[in-house]
């Protein structure tokens, strides 16, 4: 992914990087947090791009209210929000809270799924950089 050689994205590349690498380790706790790395990898992007622009955080956004910042101020596009955040929705259901009382199997492909589309979204994103 050439859009994260930016040193600005050098957290997102890092959990990108986690990310890719608990998908070759492939345990099911790998495949979880596979999900939970790529989502983290592009909200990293998310809060790089609304701080190239200016636009003050308070370090506590998740995925969606850092979507809305990148919306309202006119950085992205509106509708990208299924595109961006769809690591995000994947991670809330299959990686980012704990399983209960029963352990959860990953459906196949849902955390290269996740991934992929990270980064998609990651690329986007970084093309939005200042």
């Amino acid at each position: 992914m050439d859009a994260l050689t930016d040193p600005r994205l050098a957290g997102a590349e890092a959990e990108f990087e986690q990310a890719m690498q608990h998908l070759r380790d492939g345990s099911e706790k790998d495949i979880e947090d596979a999900i939970d790395e790529a989502a983290k990898s592009v909200e990293g992007a998310m809060k790089v791009l609304l701080d190239a622009h200016g636009v003050d955080l308070t370090g506590k956004e998740t995925a969606w209210p850092l979507f809305g910042v990148l919306t309202k101020s006119v950085i992205v596009e509106a509708e990208a929000e299924n595109a961006v955040l769809g690591a995000a929705r994947v991670r809330n259901e299959w990686g980012g809270h704990g399983a209960g009382a029963s352990p959860r199997a990953t459906p196949p492909g849902l955390a290269e799924l996740a991934v992929h589309g990270a980064a998609s979204a990651v690329t986007y994103l970084a093309s939005r950089l200042p």
